[in-house]
């Protein structure tokens, strides 16, 4: 096999198509936001389904001048530390439909998705299975799988300094490690269950990348480089979602109570003043064991 096999299957993947609901999410957020390129699916909900007890998590990859419409303060933020965050709801047939749409600009896409990119945060996210909901154009189309493909191929090389025997350890090693590169609130179990819900895909994209013998640079010195500067980078990237996320605190409480059973009282004040309230929400969760 060849690397452009990996190509194709993502393409392929992509180009699966999304459930009506995960359509409907996507139509909303493009009545919403300015500049929408392309519109991905993928997490928990691909896996599982959207209901109305979940929230469905989105990319919307934006025109890379769209930024400019905002204000000087959300510009600086969403370029230095993307994604910038909505929170959207639309009427499903069974009820209301609520997703997390996160925006960056194509741009930001390819390059974060790539080795040049040291953190996990995106190319871990964008080497599992993704739906392309919607399009421009076939160019972009082709931009995205690449994007995929690398962030693949990055996943590899970073989290292990050489190949593993089985396709199971390849990716349940992998997601403990990026995992670990995080705040999460997911139990010790979630890689091994992301990897036997596609386990076929998973297990063929591990045989594409051993006949294509990729270079593998996932030294220890570089994972606890990236552990560190992780956990410190979702710190402040918690701090700016919870000032410029609309309803993110409530999101986070919710989230943190759905993946560990921990529960979050959001007070009034908390609302108010987000930022201040922060330091104290987490270090009450982690105590808790909401922080893995």
């Amino acid at each position: 096999m060849k690397v452009a096999d990996l190509t194709e299957l993502i393409i392929d993947e992509l180009s699966r198509p999304a459930e009506i609901n995960a359509t409907s999410l996507v139509k909303s957020a493009r009545d919403r936001v300015i500049g929408v390129k392309a519109a991905l699916f993928y997490g928990s909900c691909l896996r599982d389904g959207i209901t109305t007890n979940s929230i469905a998590d989105l990319y919307l990859l934006i025109e890379d001048d769209a930024s400019k419409k905002e204000n000087w303060l959300i510009r600086i933020l969403n370029r230095v530390l993307p994604p910038s965050v909505i929170y959207l709801e639309c009427d499903g047939p069974d009820g209301k439909l609520r997703a997390k749409a996160a925006i960056i600009t194509v741009g930001q896409f390819i390059q974060l998705t790539s080795e040049r990119t040291f953190h996990s945060y995106f190319w871990a996210r964008f080497a599992q299975p993704i739906r392309l909901v919607w399009a421009e154009n076939e160019h972009l189309i082709i931009q995205i799988a690449e994007a995929c493909k690398s962030a693949v191929l990055t996943f590899a090389s970073e989290t292990h300094l050489y190949p593993p025997a089985k396709s199971e350890v390849f990716w349940t090693e992998g997601f403990k490690h990026t995992y670990a590169s995080e705040l999460r609130s997911e139990g010790p179990d979630r890689p091994l269950q992301i990897y036997l819900a596609d386990q076929n895909r998973y297990d063929l994209i591990f045989d594409i990348l051993n006949s294509n013998r990729p270079i593998f640079r996932g030294t220890h010195y570089r994972k606890i480089r990236r552990q560190i500067f992780g956990k410190l980078l979702s710190v402040v990237r918690l701090l700016k979602g919870m000032s410029t996320f609309e309803g993110g605190l409530d999101y986070i409480a919710w989230k943190i109570n759905r993946h560990s059973g921990v529960k979050v009282a959001i007070k009034p004040w908390h609302r108010r003043w987000p930022l201040i309230a922060a330091p104290g929400l987490a270090w009450s969760v982690w105590r808790r064991g909401g922080f893995k």
